[in-house]
């Protein structure tokens, strides 16, 4: 029998202001909808992708989320994003990344998970392998082209640390880290709302 990974509600957790007090967990990054502000997907430290289309009703019908990546090799989701080629907004991208406070617990670093009708089916890509094992915190999709920042690696080298990049959409990924940007631990990464060909990408701990 399959059963779901993602969480379920939990009654009187440690919340304050919340007045039924039903929490969910921890959301590690919120991606509403560009032109309408009902749409609304999250992606949580260990619960996977969920989206509500009521973000903005006062009193929605349950349920308000819908998990969309419970069955997905893994559920830690570390960065999330919509192709900013697709104009639906249709398409979106998560980077699998652990980063629960308990020690950094989490399913499989299995790569990225693309869907390109809103969230109801997903495709599972790791770049031929090369982004598995990889602590993806950042991701942009343009059309073909992907560029995924990491901070951390289940085998911590400099080639597993940094910018990558594909341009066939998820087929291959090649590390730039050291060509055009400094080699290093990449602390996150983000697109100028205005040029989507502008990327701005934090990099530390050049050292180790």
């Amino acid at each position: 029998e399959e059963k779901s990974q993602g969480p379920e509600r939990t009654e009187y957790g440690a919340v304050e202001g919340i007045l039924d007090s039903l929490v969910i967990g921890a959301v590690n990054r919120i991606l509403p909808h560009p032109t309408d502000a009902n749409i609304m997907y999250i992606g949580s430290v260990n619960g996977g992708v969920w989206k509500t289309t009521n973000a903005l009703s006062s009193n929605p019908t349950y349920p308000i989320w819908t998990p969309l990546t419970d069955k997905l090799k893994s559920t830690s989701i570390g960065a999330l994003a919509f192709d900013t080629a697709d104009a639906t907004r249709n398409t979106i991208i998560a980077g699998t990344g652990r980063t629960s406070a308990l020690a950094f617990r989490g399913g499989p670093l299995s790569g990225l998970q693309i869907s390109t009708n809103g969230g109801t089916t997903f495709t599972e890509v790791d770049g031929n392998g090369r982004l598995r094992g990889l602590n993806i915190n950042g991701v942009i999709k343009k059309g073909n082209t992907i560029v995924v920042s990491v901070d951390k690696a289940d085998v911590l080298t400099f080639d597993n640390i940094g910018i990558f990049r594909s341009t066939d959409n998820g087929a291959t990924f090649t590390h730039i880290s050291g060509l055009y940007i400094p080699d290093g631990r990449s602390a996150d990464m983000v697109v100028d709302p205005s040029n989507p060909t502008t990327i701005y990408v934090a990099i530390y701990d050049l050292a180790n």
